[in-house]
C-alpha cells in the first residue's frame, strides 16, 4: 500500500510541476491523496481561505459540508467533481461564492 500511496504523490507532485507560478495564482489551488484525501500541497490562497497552517489534514476538515462519499465516486466515475459553496457575507477572507473543482491526476502508463 505505501508503494501506492507513494505513486499518487508523485503523480500529484509531477501535475503541480506543470503549473507554472502555482503560489502565485489568487485562485486557491491544492492536491489531495487520491484515497484518504489528505492535502499534499496547496498555495498560499487556500491556506489564507481555509486557514490551513499545516499539510496531511483531511480535505474534509477543510470543507465540513463536503460529501466525501459523492466526491469520491464521482472522481472515480468521472474524474472530475465540481462542488459550489455560497458563504457568509461575514467571512471577509473568501469570496461570497466558491466554485470548488476537483480532478483526479494519475500517472501516465500506470
Amino acid at each position: 500500500m505505501t508503494s501506492e500511496v507513494n505513486r499518487e504523490e508523485q503523480a500529484a507532485l509531477s501535475a503541480l510541476s506543470f503549473q507554472p507560478g502555482v503560489d502565485m495564482i489568487d485562485d486557491a489551488y491544492a492536491f489531495c491523496d487520491g484515497r484518504s484525501l489528505q492535502l499534499l500541497y496547496c498555495n498560499n490562497t487556500f491556506r489564507a481561505w481555509f486557514d490551513v497552517h499545516e499539510l496531511q489534514i483531511s480535505i474534509a476538515q477543510v470543507l465540513p459540508t463536503l460529501k466525501t462519499d459523492i466526491l469520491l465516486k464521482r472522481l472515480s466515475k468521472r474524474g472530475f467533481y465540481t462542488l459550489s459553496i455560497e458563504r457568509e457575507p461575514q467571512n471577509k477572507r473568501l469570496p461570497s461564492l466558491l466554485e470548488i473543482a476537483f480532478k483526479s491526476v494519475t500517472q501516465e502508463g500506470q
